[in-house]
């Protein structure tokens, strides 16, 4: 099920957010469908643009030019159970200038696809990257019935590299809290 709602990501359309530029076609997740821990980023970055060698369709790279190696890091770092686990954008194409979303931009892609995502996935725990996620997501009526954690942003790391140790912190601390071995 989750394979056909990556399909749909990848073919949709619906917004003024589409991309014609092969480069910047719309993302979908990455992972298991059978994932108890859904990882929430914001947009794909615009980085795409400057590497199209690299295969940006994984979010957990090793290429350093990307911010998110950082969270490649940190999950590998703290033995995170990548095979019950599924890492996604709550908006699945990259916003302009990689600018912070509106409303109008979270709108069409939180109903048609993030919605679709968790609701097949019925994560035990949606963790979110960063306030930007938390904010847009937490007050969604039809998430209710989810789990939210909130750590850092891996862009915030990357910026900030000093508090790294914080955010292992953060991401152990789940570990705890969720008994993932």
């Amino acid at each position: 099920m989750i394979k056909t709602i990556e399909e749909k990501i990848r073919e949709c359309r619906a917004c003024h957010l589409y991309n014609p530029d092969p480069i910047f076609k719309p993302l979908p997740g990455s992972g298991v469908s059978d994932s108890k821990f859904l990882i929430v980023g914001v947009a794909p970055s615009i980085k795409r643009k400057e590497m199209p060698e690299v295969d940006n369709s994984n979010p957990l790279t090793e290429d350093s030019r990307y911010t998110s190696s950082w969270l490649n890091k940190i999950l590998k770092e703290i033995n995170w159970p990548l095979d019950k686990t599924y890492i996604t954008n709550f908006i699945k194409c990259t916003l302009p200038n990689n600018r912070e979303p509106t409303e109008g931009d979270t709108k069409t892609c939180i109903k048609l696809h993030f919605d679709q995502e968790v609701y097949v996935l019925v994560p035990q725990v949606i963790i979110c990257l960063g306030n930007i996620v938390y904010n847009s997501l937490i007050d969604r009526e039809e998430l209710q019935r989810f789990s939210f954690e909130k750590v850092y942003h891996y862009a915030y790391i990357a910026r900030k590299p000093s508090e790294y140790s914080i955010w292992k912190e953060q991401w152990i601390n789940l570990k705890e809290k969720y008994n993932i071995k």
